[in-house]
């Protein structure tokens, strides 16, 4: 018998889940911190975990748990981080719902939004690819907060306000992109993903 026992593997179709065929338990991490949408959150921990991905799950219920997630590498330590959220009236605020009232929303450092301001008083994803689901998180101030106050590796967001399942098929895509293809950079699995569908892929950005 030879030393690697699963040497056979190596034939098959390239696939990064084939480092789990061979015995690992998942080929990457991915974070999700789920701000104000709980279905997409749901629905893309789903799907990423169908391709062999590790999905640490973080549920916002008060703004020293966004802090901690996405000012610290305490908690949150995965290579890739992607906030469910839904995007606020003003460009470039997310919306943090109205889970917080009276006395303990008076408590928080922000409640109701979160203001690119808000953000760049805790923020630190450095070497970390982002990927925003809030609406017109894309084409705010937003990018500039993750890219150079945050030290992001990347930052992926819709510049326009997609459809809700659209926010919601496209980072699972791009994983799939990634998974499947493991010669793919991030900017060649980014632009298959937006191949994929033109026309409502089309206001998606990059920034790297």
């Amino acid at each position: 018998m030879t030393d690697d026992k699963y040497a056979f593997v190596d034939k098959w179709r390239p696939s990064r889940v084939r480092v789990v065929t061979k015995g690992e338990l998942f080929w990457t991490e991915v974070d999700i911190l789920n701000i104000s949408d709980l279905q997409t959150a749901q629905a893309m921990r789903s799907g990423l975990e169908r391709f062999c991905i590790k999905v640490n799950y973080f549920e916002v219920g008060l703004s020293e748990h966004i802090k901690k997630v996405l000012g610290s590498s305490t908690y949150a330590k995965a290579p890739y981080l992607i906030i469910a959220a839904h995007g606020a009236e003003t460009d470039g605020d997310i919306s943090l719902g109205d889970r917080l009232e009276g006395e303990l929303a008076a408590t928080q450092d922000f409640h109701g939004t979160m203001t690119p301001g808000d953000l760049e008083k805790c923020i630190n994803v450095e070497g970390k690819v982002i990927i925003n689901t809030a609406c017109g998180s894309g084409a705010s101030r937003l990018s500039d907060v993750f890219m150079q106050k945050g030290r992001a590796k990347a930052y992926i967001a819709d510049a326009d306000a997609p459809f809700g399942y659209t926010s919601y098929l496209f980072p699972v895509l791009l994983f799939y992109f990634l998974t499947q293809y493991p010669n793919l950079s991030l900017k060649e699995a980014f632009d298959r993903t937006k191949a994929a569908d033109s026309e409502e892929f089309k206001t998606w950005q990059l920034f790297e």
